[in-house]
């Protein structure tokens, strides 16, 4: 980063690895796990705040999931406007309410988090969050989701150009 001298540069590059030979890079083989067929329920106790938190597998990174993924996540949290934004947290039923992924090279993973209201169970929290999770495997979402996240991610480009100065 800065003023780099190139030829001094390659010259220290090839002191120090130069004489290091190339090796075959081991082949990672990829971990096939057997489908998960039922839910399971852990209970972890800690100092934090008692919440919910639902997670899925998918696909991994090239996956057909990887697209579909970013696009529940948009539809459902967005810290504005996602189904669980207006329908849980807007409206009181829950004190936080959101949903990420992570993608990877094997697998990826999606999850739905809920933190309850003051004297409200972790089962009605759970209940909630399924209720708004059926919904989107109903389609049942106002259209214009749609449209909002494909105005998202215009607005996350705009502003990635601008920020770099390329605009």
């Amino acid at each position: 980063c800065g003023d780099l001298e190139f030829d001094e540069t390659i010259k220290l590059i090839d002191k120090h690895w130069g004489s290091i030979d190339k090796a075959e890079v081991p082949k990672k083989n990829a971990i096939i796990e057997e489908p998960l067929k039922k839910s399971k329920a852990v209970n972890i106790y800690g100092p934090e705040s008692a919440f919910v938190l639902l997670g899925y597998r998918f696909d991994g990174f090239g996956s057909d999931d990887e697209l579909y993924l970013t696009l529940i996540d948009m539809i459902m949290s967005n810290n504005q406007a996602g189904t669980l934004d207006l329908n849980l947290v807007q409206k009181q039923r829950v004190l936080e309410a959101e949903s990420s992924y992570e993608v990877y090279r094997d697998y990826s993973w999606f999850t739905f988090y809920g933190v309850p209201l003051n004297n409200q169970s972790l089962k009605s929290v759970t209940k909630l969050l399924l209720q708004e999770i059926d919904k989107l495997k109903k389609g049942d979402f106002d259209s214009w989701y749609n449209q909002a996240v494909i105005r998202c991610f215009e607005i996350d480009k705009i502003n990635e150009i601008s920020s770099s100065g390329r605009i």
